[in-house]
């Protein structure tokens, strides 16, 4: 029982760090969906709207979905200045 309960503990401390080293725009604590799941190009606007998993992209090992056809069209023309947009925004769009 000691050794499991060391074991747990020594295990949530490792892993606590790479959570808390995650940027503030990925929410999951075990995830790489960037925005939280979120359309990437709806929060660079300023709000929330939900991602589609037909539309999706991976930058930088991080899983980005869009709302749809049309929105990913637009987000993947500057995809870096979207997601640095989105990096600004995400504060104000979760109050």
């Amino acid at each position: 029982m000691n050794r499991q309960l060391t074991f747990i503990t020594l295990a949530l401390l490792f892993t606590a760090s790479a959570w808390a080293s995650q940027p503030a725009v990925y929410t999951g604590l075990l995830s790489n969906t960037g925005a939280g799941g979120y359309c990437a190009w709806a929060v660079t606007q300023g709000y929330l709207a939900k991602g589609d998993p037909k539309h999706w992209a991976i930058r930088d090992g991080r899983l980005y979905l869009n709302y749809n056809q049309s929105v990913q069209d637009r987000w993947l023309k500057d995809t870096e200045g979207f997601i640095q947009q989105a990096d600004v925004n995400w504060p104000k769009v979760l109050e």
